[in-house]
């Protein structure tokens, strides 16, 4: 199986995308873990919120973007590539830079049913906010979504963190081990009231209930 050419970027592809993307579009986050809880509701820890200062995502073009939003599909994110020659697995998945750097020889992949997709509310997601404090001052962060396509992902979207007492984006990621100390506790101060809003706010969807929906 190679990898569908719709998902290849190329700088006319990445342009379109880029143009089309909208507050009514929803980004799709892949995992392994059952999305449904016991109670019925998505369960937010299958979001690793560890990494939320760069999470991958996928765009899920709505409907206002046609023929954009054809293209885009909850199936794109169970693709994995399959390194074969080595390294090959290495440049489909680096930044896009242009049309030049992109492998030409097909890219094997693999497609797995088994993993799941969730997707944040676009909108919702962007409108998370709120305070934290590095050496005794007072500070806002935000949350914003950037489209960083790689050669093999046109649709690939990142969050990233922004906080005022930097002029740079936040991307420590928290530590595996609970009490580790060898990143910002602030960080872990600004995650817990992301995941926070995400729950109260509802953001995250069900995408074959949501997709394509928008009006």
């Amino acid at each position: 199986m190679f990898l569908p050419s719709k998902l290849i970027s190329d700088s006319q592809a990445v342009h379109d995308i880029g143009q089309s993307f909208c507050d009514d579009c929803l980004l799709a986050h892949r995992t392994k873990e059952p999305i449904i809880n016991h109670g019925g509701l998505i369960d937010a820890n299958v979001v690793d919120m560890r990494r939320f200062s760069t999470l991958s995502l996928n765009v899920l073009i709505c409907n206002k973007h046609v023929p954009e939003n054809q293209l885009c599909s909850e199936d794109d994110l169970k693709y994995n590539i399959i390194d074969q020659p080595t390294g090959h697995r290495k440049l489909m998945n680096s930044n896009f830079v242009s049309n030049e750097e992109v492998p030409k020889n097909p890219t094997q992949v693999d497609f797995n049913k088994q993993i799941e997709v969730v997707a944040f509310d676009c909108k919702a997601l962007k409108s998370i906010s709120g305070n934290y404090t590095v050496e005794k001052k007072q500070h806002t962060f935000k949350v914003d979504v950037v489209h960083t396509p790689t050669n093999a992902n046109v649709f690939h979207y990142e969050i990233v963190l922004q906080g005022s007492h930097k002029l740079t984006p936040i991307k420590n990621h928290l530590p595996a081990k609970a009490g580790a100390t060898v990143k910002p506790v602030f960080l872990e101060k600004i995650i817990n009231q992301v995941r926070s809003q995400i729950i109260r706010k509802r953001m995250l969807k069900e995408v074959d209930k949501w997709h394509l929906k928008i009006k």
